[in-house]
Formats: structure tokens, sequence, C-alpha cells
């Protein structure tokens, strides 16, 4: 009897665990949904604001040269925002990062509704508010990156890189048909777009739930003693360098790429091809991001991106053919598509909670300094001096970027937090 009675409860509790198990996997998928929602919502407004920001621009009137400026401009202004923004928040242990993130992102929803209306009326007028759009976009990143930062239950941890790929997926839908839309209707389709756009970022923000990861006394005393972040992780900020160098790199070959199919002599046939490819191969890395971080830590595959972005580079350098070109973006898997997730996960390994928010902040600016580096630095040597030599310093830069993260990304034990 008591045999059967053991068996009863076994298969009982046996039960329980299948159903809670499935809450869970359930309650995962929801938050990477959500998540997702997010990251698409971000990286549409990338494209409409950024991606089409000389489509938009060239049409109000500005020269080239004037875009250029106008984009270095607002770069520059959200390299300076983020820190300052971050710092804030994580002096409140990030109680305030949804706050923040609301505030930015309503400000986004009021100024592109504004510049919707204006458009027709004033040029100039909705050309400043594309630029306040452009700023804002840029410093809003490292804070929604931040939100996979904070402090989960373990039945519902948010699966970065499903979700950043989704951003990358929504990006490539959203650009077919919103330059079918420019073509036939003009800019201010772009203004309607990011309406929508910034909407959805904004609600999906909100039915994300947040909970800032709890601050231990000691980190809480270690942030009155120490002075500056970047003298408590010596080791990050040389990773900032590489990474600065390794996106001057990308920005080249990304930025430039029909100026190097011309050179090559191939058309924009081969250019649209290539960027095709080159998005398609991210998503596999990026969808499989948590199930390689079960195989290697995070700052494994950090340290080896560099080696993909190096190999690209010298490619497309060396390269003489179409066929050849095309593979050439298969490190695109190693390289753009592993930085883009891995240090979120490298920074939560590596960082005390009360400095997350930072660090995710000044890894975004590496970008960002490096838009404005690579940007100028190309041009300047493509219309000097050829496309080879532009390309030889793509190279040169990916090299030392890969080098400096050999040697400077510390080892983190796996995924998780540290608490």
């Amino acid at each position: 009897m008591s045999c059967h009675n053991d068996l009863r409860a076994q298969a009982y509790f046996g039960v329980i665990n299948n159903t809670n198990d499935r809450e869970k996997k359930a309650m995962k998928y929801k938050r990477t949904v959500q998540y997702a929602c997010i990251q698409s919502g971000y990286w549409m407004g990338v494209l409409g604001l950024i991606g089409f920001s000389s489509a938009y621009l060239l049409e109000n009137g500005y020269t080239n040269g004037q875009i250029g400026v106008i984009v270095a401009i607002c770069s520059l202004a959200s390299t300076v925002g983020q820190p300052v923004v971050a710092g804030w928040i994580d002096r409140s242990g990030g109680k305030q990062l949804k706050r923040w993130l609301y505030l930015i992102t309503g400000s986004l929803l009021a100024t592109a509704f504004l510049q919707a209306f204006l458009f027709p009326i004033t040029r100039l007028g909705a050309s400043i508010l594309f630029a306040v759009d452009m700023v804002l976009l840029q410093m809003v990143l490292p804070l929604i990156n931040s939100l996979s930062v904070g402090k989960e239950p373990k039945e519902g941890k948010t699966d970065f890189g499903i979700a950043r790929g989704a951003g990358s997926l929504a990006y490539a839908v959203l650009a077919a048909i919103l330059g079918k839309c420019v073509a036939r209707w003009g800019a201010r389709s772009i203004s309607l777009a990011i309406c929508g756009i910034f909407l959805l970022l904004f609600l999906s923000i909100h039915f994300y739930v947040y909970e800032p990861r709890e601050l231990k006394a000691r980190d809480v005393h270690r942030e009155e003693k120490e002075k500056g972040f970047l003298r408590r992780y010596p080791r990050f900020c040389v990773t900032l360098i590489g990474c600065i160098l390794l996106y001057i790199s990308h920005v080249l070959l990304n930025n430039f790429t029909l100026q190097i199919v011309l050179d090559k002599g191939w058309d924009s046939v081969v250019m649209g091809n290539t960027q095709a490819i080159a998005a398609i191969l991210e998503l596999p890395v990026m969808f499989c991001f948590g199930w390689l971080l079960k195989k290697k830590p995070a700052s494994f595959w950090f340290r080896l991106c560099g080696i993909s972005f190096f190999l690209k580079a010298v490619g497309t350098l060396l390269v003489t053919s179409v066929g050849g070109f095309y593979a050439v973006q298969l490190m695109q898997m190693g390289g753009w598509a592993v930085i883009a997730v891995a240090p979120v996960y490298y920074i939560k390994g590596i960082m005390d909670p009360q400095d997350a928010v930072k660090g995710q902040s000044y890894f975004t600016m590496t970008n960002t300094i490096a838009t404005v580096v690579g940007s100028s630095a190309g041009g300047f040597l493509i219309d000097g001096f050829g496309m080879g030599l532009a390309l030889l310093f793509g190279s040169i830069c990916a090299a030392i970027g890969a080098i400096i993260l050999l040697a400077g990304v510390q080892r983190t034990e796996n995924y998780v937090y540290r608490e």
C-alpha cells in the first residue's frame, strides 16, 4: 500500500513539475517576444531616421556635405549625452531607467508627430526636429539594452539574441517597404512612418516588466570610495579602444559599399545582393546566441569576433570576383552578428549592478565615435588616394582592434549576471 502511495505521489508531483516547466517556457517566450518588439521598434527607427536621412534631407534642400555635417553633429551630441544620462540612472540603482525611457521615447514620439505636421509648412523646422530625433534615438540604445540587465525572474529571462535578431529582421523588412513608399510619395512618408514606429516603441517599453537589480552594501560603499568608472574597469577601457577600431573598419565597408562595388567594376545590383546576404547571415547567430552561450561564455565569442572583422576587411580588399565578394560576407556571422549581442552579456558578467547602464552607454559610444571617424576618414581617403588605400586603412584598423580584443577582453564565467 505504501508503495502505491509513493508512486501516486511521484506521479502527482511529476505532473506539477511538468506544468511548471511549461509555464516557465511560456513566460520566457512572452518576455522575449515583448523585448523583441522593443528591439524591432528601435531598429526600425534607426532605419527611418539614419538609414533614410540622406533621402529626407536631400529633399529638404541640403547638400551631401551638409548632410554629413548634420549626421556628425547629431552623433557627437548623443555621445556627450549617453554617459551623463547613464550615470544618473546608475546612481539610482537602475530605478530611474524606465522613467528615462518614457521621457526619451515620449519626446521621440512628440517630435515625430510635430515634424510630420510641419513638413508641408516649414522644411527648416521639420529638419531641425528630424535632427533632434536622431540625437535622442542614438541616446536611447544603451538604455534599451540595459532593460535586459534588470533582475528578471528565473522563469522569465529574456533571450537577448533572439530579440536582437528580430530587430535586424524588422529593419530588413521595413527597408524594402519604406524604400518603395519614398519612391512613390516622397520624404514625408518617412515622417509618417517614424510616427508609427515610435508609438510601437513607447508602448512596447510600457508593457515590458523591468525590475532593477539589487545593489549590495559593498557596491554602495565602493561607489563612494572609488573615483571614476573607467578607473574601476581598466581592461574594459582597453576593450573599448579595440571596438572603436573594429567599428571604423565596419563603417568603411558598410557606408561605402556602393563605392567599393563600383571601384571593382560591378554595379548597384551587386551592392543590393551583398547587403541582403550580410543581413540574412546575421540572423542565425543572433537567434541562436543563447545556445552558443551554453557552450562558451560571452567573453569567448566577444574575443574572437575581431578576427572575423579583420578577415572581412582583408577579403574585401583582395577579392576580384563577385562570387568571392559574396563569400566574404560569411564573416558577418562571426563579426557584426556577434558584436551586436555578445557585449550585452559580457558587460553583465564583468560589472557590478550600479555600473551596468553606464557600461552599456560607453560601449554604444564606440560605435558612434567610429561612425564619425570612419565616415570622414573614408571619404577623405577615397577622394584623395583611392579605394585601395581606404580598404587597407580599414584592414589595419581591424587587425589592431582584433589584437586588442584578444588581449583585453577578460573572461566571464557564463552569461548569468554577476550577483
